[in-house]
């Protein structure tokens, strides 16, 4: 008989004052962060006070948004029988990331960018 065991998603915690490059607390983090990637492919950030509630509920507030609409307008959306994702071309560009928000937000949207 098998033994079944439930995995759970690591929590990588981010709230450390002293997290500079090249610091032990920092090589730290980044090999947690490594591991959890590479053995789960995600990991839940845990960011104490350096992130509002606020700024929180807005960005998934904007998700749940984006996800309401039409998936023709999804360019980059890969539906899978376990989850689901979108990704954008280039994430690190200001410049493509303001035009995927144009396309889904053509009157803007200032917290979606």
């Amino acid at each position: 008989m098998a033994i079944q065991t439930q995995a759970k998603i690591p929590v990588v915690d981010f709230s450390n004052e002293d997290l500079k490059p090249g610091s032990s607390s920092w090589s730290s983090m980044y090999r947690d962060v490594c591991r959890a990637l590479e053995e789960y492919g995600c990991f839940v950030a845990e960011l104490g006070s350096k992130f509002p509630l606020e700024i929180h509920d807005t960005i998934f507030g904007a998700v749940r948004e984006l996800n309401q609409k039409e998936i023709n307008l999804r360019n980059g959306y890969f539906p899978q029988a376990l989850f689901e994702r979108m990704a954008i071309d280039n994430g690190n560009s200001p410049e493509d990331t303001q035009k995927l928000t144009n396309i889904f937000w053509p009157n803007g949207n200032v917290h979606f960018r």
